[in-house]
């Protein structure tokens, strides 16, 4: 783990968190993000990538960053009309997700010597956001019902 891989890093321990915390979602590490995806026995499929934020120098010697981690969460096909499940089903899992990120044993992602990353969620600060369910997700060229997470997370390490 170095700052060139801090980004990538942080990806992978959201989506082994969600692996771990979640087994009803296919959660794959990024290296293994697939092209297509499909509702495999009805399991959500969540992806994490990397949004916007900012990082400085924190003293000498040290870097630290401040950045949000979108949570794409795919739950079926739009083609399948069945809205009562969608909005149900919908719920249920985007609660479980906010309980994921929000339960205070998860907060800390890594801190294996120097480096550390923490999700950002106590009262002061940025929250865990969400657009909500909805039939607004796109992925290879199917429009998809499902939900976004907006996952704050903070990091430091040496520099290079």
């Amino acid at each position: 783990m170095t700052l060139n891989t801090i980004t990538i890093d942080i990806m992978g321990a959201l989506q082994n968190l969600i692996a771990t915390q979640l087994s009803n979602v296919q959660a794959p590490q990024p290296s293994a993000y697939p092209t297509s995806i499909s509702p495999t026995g009805g399991q959500p499929f969540a992806m994490t990538v990397f949004g916007s934020g900012e990082g400085w120098q924190k003293g000498a010697g040290y870097s630290q960053g401040a950045y949000v981690y979108r949570v794409l969460v795919f739950l079926d096909p739009t083609a399948q009309s069945d809205i009562p499940a969608h909005v149900v089903d919908g719920a249920n899992i985007y609660q479980q997700f906010m309980n994921v990120f929000i339960l205070s044993s998860n907060t800390p992602l890594f801190n294996p010597g120097a480096y550390q990353a923490t999700i950002q969620s106590g009262p002061d600060g940025p929250h865990i956001s969400g657009s909500g369910p909805s039939p607004t997700l796109r992925f290879g060229g199917t429009d998809w019902y499902g939900f976004e997470l907006a996952v704050p997370v903070r990091w430091q390490g040496p520099q290079l």
